[in-house]
């Protein structure tokens, strides 16, 4: 006997009693009784007989997978085997379950609904700012120019998207190289807000643009790469000589010495701590340039002239070995810089320096002023010395430290983090930054860094 399996599926007590109402047949003998029962009809030829009694769940929980022979067992009646028939695809599977989801298109065919993950994100604002923060720099620099959603809420929240991608790349840099400094490398707000100075009423502010973004990373990447080129030779600094290279460049924008002074006094910028660590930092750079084996054998003469150039891009290119490479490309940094032709040659290029720049790089606004202005070691000596900080009697500590345990008293190794090789290459592949300048239209020189203005 068989019957096929949606009968077993979709069976209700209820319209069998109806259905079999309808018939008006006798029920058929069960277990050998008679039952004079209207509700109980004999079922058709090919179907099994099912008492007023039967559980459809007791007998699905019995079917066998391989839809073969089963046995219904009816409450302690007598035990009946049903033979089963393959079902069709269309009664296994409910369309509205199994099937994809179709939407009607504009021309009246169906096509099938896909998801996409980017307009999602597009629909929620904190899902924004979340992927503009984790976006590499030009990648969110792409998708800003090619996607007009993307575009227009950027657009809205402009200062927002990039400080979060600034404090969490390069936090130290990003509180260090304030936007609102460099007036050149900010752009109008593009949501039109007006400046909060009640002096410039009616003025749109300034917000940060992706040229400040690019030199902050840019200025991170520099000082890393500092660091990391002095501990491949086992000179080491402390973990603040970070913060204090950063706060020692923004000091190099200044191209006045009256405002150098000024931002020396400040305590809160320059503090002791950056004081003492900053002097460490110019014995450590005078013993790897004085080093009697590869360094260049001067003695501190290079030391002020590469902290007397306008960025500390030109130390780290020194130090890696991609600047200074002659000897003529020291004596044009030092014609350029500091030196004084004599009479007879006033007027003439010389190691191919324009007469108009020779001996400029010393003096006030980039060459354009009459004083010499005075560099950063110089600034932290006199400033030392106004605190009384009395650092003369730090310089052998300060010769010694990073060399000598000072519990074990044993020679500290360098460790492979500290490498050239392995710092930095880890370092780019976190901050995927491409090392490039940043060039500006106003003030450009060779190495790309602007003048700090007040915005």
């Amino acid at each position: 006997m068989s019957c096929p399996i949606s009968a077993l599926l979709n069976h209700d007590p209820q319209r069998s009693r109806a259905a079999a109402g309808q018939t008006g047949s006798e029920a058929g003998p069960l277990n050998g009784e008679h039952r004079e029962d209207r509700s109980s009809s004999a079922p058709p030829f090919g179907q099994p007989h099912l008492s007023n009694n039967f559980n459809g769940g007791s007998c699905l929980a019995r079917a066998r997978s391989d839809l073969g022979t089963v046995a219904l067992e009816d409450h302690g009646q007598t035990q009946m085997e049903v033979e089963l028939d393959p079902p069709s695809q269309n009664q296994l599977r409910s369309s509205s379950d199994l099937e994809p989801t179709k939407i009607s298109s504009s021309n009246g065919s169906m096509s099938e609904k896909s998801f996409n993950i980017f307009a999602a994100i597009m629909g929620h604002g904190e899902l924004i700012f979340d992927l503009a923060r984790e976006l590499d720099l030009e990648d969110l620099i792409s998708l800003y120019a090619i996607s007009r959603d993307f575009h227009y809420r950027m657009e809205g929240h402009f200062t927002s998207m990039i400080l979060s991608q600034s404090l969490g790349k390069a936090p130290e840099s990003s509180r260090t190289f304030l936007f609102k400094a460099y007036k050149s490398l900010c752009r109008t707000d593009p949501a039109g807000r007006e400046h909060p100075d009640p002096r410039k009423s009616g003025e749109t502010r300034l917000v940060p643009s992706f040229r400040w973004l690019r030199m902050v990373f840019f200025r991170e990447k520099v000082v890393e790469e500092i660091i990391a080129c002095l501990a491949t030779k086992g000179i080491r600094l402390p973990p603040r000589a970070s913060l204090t290279l950063k706060r020692m460049w923004l000091t190099m924008d200044i191209p006045h010495n009256y405002r150098r002074i000024g931002l020396m006094h400040n305590r809160d910028f320059w503090t002791d701590e950056d004081l003492y660590v900053a002097t460490l930092f110019f014995i450590k750079i005078d013993m790897r340039f004085t080093d009697p084996v590869d360094g260049y054998g001067a003695e501190n003469s290079l030391r002020k002239l590469l902290l007397g150039q306008r960025s500390l891009s030109t130390l780290g290119k020194a130090l890696k070995r991609e600047a200074l490479r002659s000897h003529l490309e020291l004596l044009r940094m030092y014609v350029r810089y500091a030196y004084r032709p004599a009479a007879e040659d006033q007027g003439y290029s010389i190691f191919g320096i324009p007469p108009d720049q020779i001996g400029k790089g010393c003096l006030e606004s980039w060459g354009k002023g009459t004083r010499l202005l005075l560099r950063p070691d110089q600034l932290v000596m006199k400033e030392a010395v106004k605190r009384d900080l009395c650092l003369e009697e730090h310089f052998v500590n300060m010769m010694l430290w990073g060399y000598i345990d000072p519990i074990t008293f044993e020679n500290i190794k360098v460790k492979k983090e500290e490498m050239m090789e392995e710092g930095i290459s880890e370092w780019k592949r976190s901050k995927q930054v491409e090392p490039v300048e940043v060039h500006t239209s106003s003030l450009e020189t060779s190495n790309g860094d602007v003048e700090m203005t007040d915005a």
